[in-house]
C-alpha cells in the first residue's frame, strides 16, 4: 500500500537519521568482533529511509504522547502503542477489544532504540539487518533494513495475543489477523521491498497462524542495490467507525462489476476516499461474496475494505 507524505518530512526524517549515524555505532571493542560486511550500520538505515520516503512508503511518524523509562506511547483511534526502548520486549498494542504484542525480528541481537525529533525509533543491531518503528495515529510500521547479501531473506513477527487468534494470508498479498469470531483485530497491507536505487525486490508473506514471516528473496539477484528497505503496516481497527454490509448488501456490491461501478453504487458516502481506494474495496467485496463473508468500510483509523463474519453479517 502506498503511503504518501510531503518530501519535507522525509527530509527531516532524513536529516535526523545522518545525524545519528555520526552519534552512534558500535564502539571500538565491539566493531573488532564483527567484519564491516556483517552489521547494519545507523548510515544504512538513513539510506532506505530516504528512499522509502522518496516512494511515498512510509507512515507519517508522530511523536509519543509519553515518555516512560521502558517505552514511548503513543495514542489514538482508542488504542495505545508502546514501543519498548529494549526491543526483545515486543511492541504493545493496547485496547478497549484486545491487547496483543509484537516482536520484531532478531530482536534479542538490537541495541538500545534510539529516537528522533519526528518520533521514528530505530534499533542498531550487530547483524546485517536492523529494525526501525515508526508510529502513527492509525497503524505502525515496523522497517527492516538489509545491509547486504549476508542478511537473511526471511524475518518472522511472532505475535503474543489470545489463543483464538490467528493470521490468514489474503488473496491480495495481504494479512489478517482474526479471531475465532471473524472480528479483525489487525490488518497487514501487502508487504513492499525496495534496494537504494528504489527499485522493487520480490517479497511476501507467510504465517503458520500464529506469526507472520515477510520473505524478501534478495540474495538471488546479482543486481540488486543495497541496502534494502522492507516493511510490514500494522493497522488495527479496534474503535474504527464505518458502514457494515450484510451478504446480500455484499454480494450486490461486488456484482457491479467494476471498481467505478461500486463507486457508484455506494454514492457520496465515502466521497474522494472511494476514487482512492475503490479497488481494494472492490477486490475484498468480490473475496467476500465468492466466500459467504461481508465486508465493513473503515473510515477511521483507515479507510479499508475489510471481510468479517458473525454479528452483522447475516
Amino acid at each position: 500500500m502506498k503511503i504518501t507524505q510531503s518530501s519535507s518530512v522525509g527530509a527531516l526524517i532524513v536529516a535526523s537519521f545522518l545525524f545519528l549515524s555520526f552519534l552512534v555505532g558500535p564502539t571500538s571493542a565491539n566493531a573488532q568482533n564483527f567484519q564491516p560486511e556483517e552489521f547494519s550500520s545507523t548510515e544504512d538505515v538513513s539510506t532506505v529511509l530516504e528512499v522509502a520516503s522518496n516512494a511515498g512508503l512510509l507512515l507519517p511518524a508522530v511523536q509519543g504522547v509519553e515518555t516512560s523509562k521502558e517505552a514511548s506511547i503513543t495514542k489514538g483511534s482508542g488504542v495505545t502503542l508502546e514501543i519498548p526502548w529494549n526491543s526483545g520486549e515486543g511492541v504493545e498494542i493496547l485496547s478497549e477489544e484486545f491487547e496483543l504484542t509484537i516482536f520484531l525480528p532478531n530482536a534479542n541481537l538490537a541495541q538500545r532504540a534510539l529516537k528522533t525529533a519526528q518520533g521514528t525509533l530505530i534499533f542498531p543491531s550487530t547483524t546485517a539487518s536492523s529494525n526501525s518503528v515508526i508510529p502513527s495515529s492509525s497503524g505502525v510500521q515496523m522497517i527492516t533494513t538489509i545491509s547486504n547479501e549476508f542478511a537473511p531473506e526471511r524475518y518472522t513477527y511472532e505475535v503474543e495475543t489470545s489463543e483464538t487468534d490467528s493470521f490468514q494470508i489474503n488473496e491480495d498479498g495481504s494479512a489478517s489477523l482474526i479471531d475465532s469470531s471473524g472480528f479483525l483485530k489487525v490488518f497487514v497491507p501487502a508487504p513492499w521491498a525496495i534496494d537504494a536505487n528504489g527499485v522493487s525486490i520480490p517479497t511476501h508473506y507467510e504465517t503458520d497462524g500464529k506469526s507472520l514471516t515477510q520473505v524478501i528473496e534478495h540474495s538471488s539477484i546479482e543486481t540488486v542495490a543495497y541496502p534494502i528497505a522492507a516493511d510490514p503496516i500494522w493497522v488495527w481497527f479496534a474503535g474504527a467507525y464505518g458502514l457494515k454490509f450484510n451478504k446480500s448488501e455484499t454480494r450486490n456490491l461486488a456484482n457491479y462489476g467494476s471498481a467505478a461501478g461500486f463507486c457508484g453504487a455506494l454514492g457520496r458516502i465515502y466521497g474522494i476516499w472511494c476514487g482512492v481506494f475503490a479497488a481494494q474495496w472492490f477486490t475484498q467485496a468480490v473475496i467476500a461474496s465468492q466466500n459467504n463473508q461481508c465486508i465493513f468500510i473503515a473510515t477511521i483509523p483507515a479507510p479499508l475494505a475489510i471481510r468479517y463474519t458473525g454479528s452483522g453479517c447475516y
